[in-house]
C-alpha cells in the first residue's frame, strides 16, 4: 500500500512538472511573438531579391508558434511547440490583385528554438499550391493545399516516422509594416503514426 501511495505521489509530481513546462513554453513563445512585433520595418526600397528569398529565408527563421487541437498529439507531443515555416521556392501567378503561386514548402514544430533540432518535431517538407484574396484593408486571406513528406517525432513515446501525407491549410495575413505581416492559419493534416497534428499556427512573415 506504501509502495501504491509513493507512485501516485511521483507520478502526480511528474504530471505537475509536465504542465509547468507547457505553460513554460507557451509562455516563451507569447513573449518571442510580442517582442517580435516591436522590431521597426526597415525604411529601405523593395527589390526582388529582399521580397523573394531573403525574405523568405528570414520568415523561416523567425519562430512562431504551433498549438495542436488534439488531445493524441499534446498527450504525444505537446500543447505548444516552437513553429517554423517559408516557402523555400515560389512561382507566382498573379490574377488582377489576387494571386496563385506553386511552391516548395517547409514547415517545422519543434520543442526547440531552432528549427529541425529537438526531441519533439513535426515536419512537413513539399510540393503546395496557395492561392490568396486581393488584401481587405490590412487584411489577406489565403488557403493552401500541397502533398508532404511528413515526419513526426516523439521521445515521449518512442515515435519516429516520415510518412507521405497530404495537407491543408487556411488563414489570414494582417500588414504589421511595411515588410512584416502576423500570419495566422489552421492546418488539418493527415494522422501521422496514428497522431492527429492538426492545429492553429501564430507567425511572423518577412516580405
Amino acid at each position: 500500500m506504501g509502495l501504491r501511495s509513493a507512485e501516485c505521489r511521483v507520478w502526480v509530481a511528474g504530471l505537475g512538472l509536465r504542465r509547468a513546462l507547457s505553460a513554460g513554453r507557451r509562455a516563451m513563445i507569447a513573449v518571442a511573438v510580442g517582442l517580435a512585433l516591436l522590431i521597426p520595418a526597415p525604411a529601405r526600397a523593395d527589390t526582388g531579391l529582399e521580397a523573394g528569398f531573403i525574405g523568405r529565408l528570414g520568415s523561416f527563421l523567425v519562430p512562431g508558434g504551433y498549438f495542436f487541437t488534439s488531445d493524441a498529439a499534446r498527450d504525444a507531443l505537446d500543447d505548444a511547440l516552437w513553429y517554423h515555416e517559408a516557402d523555400f521556392i515560389r512561382y507566382g501567378l498573379g490574377v488582377g490583385v489576387a494571386g496563385v503561386a506553386l511552391t516548395l514548402k517547409g514547415i517545422n514544430a519543434s520543442s526547440e528554438f531552432a528549427p529541425f533540432s529537438g526531441n519533439t518535431q513535426f515536419t512537413l517538407l513539399g510540393p503546395s499550391v496557395q492561392v490568396w484574396t486581393a488584401p481587405i484593408g490590412r487584411f489577406r486571406p489565403f488557403v493552401s493545399a500541397g502533398l508532404f513528406a511528413g515526419h513526426i517525432k516523439s521521445d515521449r513515446r518512442n515515435i519516429s516516422k516520415w510518412d507521405f501525407t497530404p495537407s491543408i491549410a487556411a488563414g489570414v495575413q494582417f500588414s504589421l509594416a511595411r515588410f512584416i505581416s502576423l500570419t495566422a492559419s489552421y492546418r488539418v493534416t493527415e494522422e501521422l503514426a496514428g497522431i492527429d497534428t492538426d492545429g492553429l499556427s501564430l507567425r511572423l512573415s518577412l516580405f
